[in-house]
């Protein structure tokens, strides 16, 4: 009775540890998605958005990833401002911009949210493409009374190094 006992326990230990194994998927093509910190941080790269990794195996395109990107995060830790309702209609590289037709429900966002939510676009979609800016439309809408809105890598400060403390006197 013991061996048995004994053997019962060894079989479901195995069962135990090849449960865990097969949770262990590797990434096979990450892609990072950025997002917005729900903490907001001082002095760092990553104060305000921070990217997750996630598999990028199945993302054929752009406009793939772009689908995927306004899902919102996985992460608990990170948001997204843009609106749930928002659908990516087109998107179109020409050289080194991509131009980027989302519903009419982008247009909610204003001010330094439009410029954080497509800030955080921008860096998703140049680690995907290598694009340098993005032109974001929002169908049959303006985004802060303007047509689009561009935004540049150039124009994107994740640190704020001219500030600094100066010598007092």
């Amino acid at each position: 009775m013991r061996k048995f006992t004994f053997l019962l326990c060894c079989v479901m230990l195995l069962q135990l540890f090849a449960g865990c194994s097969g949770n262990n998927e590797e990434i096979e093509k990450p892609v990072s998605f950025y997002y917005i910190n729900n903490e907001i941080s001082y002095n760092s790269p990553e104060a305000v958005i921070s990217d997750e990794i996630r598999e990028g195996a199945q993302l054929q395109s752009l406009e793939d990833l772009l689908a995927e990107y306004l899902d919102g995060p996985v992460s608990s830790e990170l948001q997204t401002l843009i609106p749930n309702d928002v659908s990516l209609l087109s998107c179109v590289v020409n050289r080194d911009t991509a131009d980027i037709y989302l519903s009419s429900q982008f247009s909610e966002l204003s001010g330094i949210n439009l410029t954080i939510a497509c800030s955080a676009m921008l860096l998703t979609v140049h680690d995907f493409s290598g694009v340098q800016s993005i032109c974001v439309y929002a169908e049959n809408e303006k985004l802060d009374d303007k047509e689009a809105f561009l935004l540049s890598l150039d124009d994107i400060v994740l640190v704020d190094t001219v500030t600094s403390e100066e010598p007092k006197e």
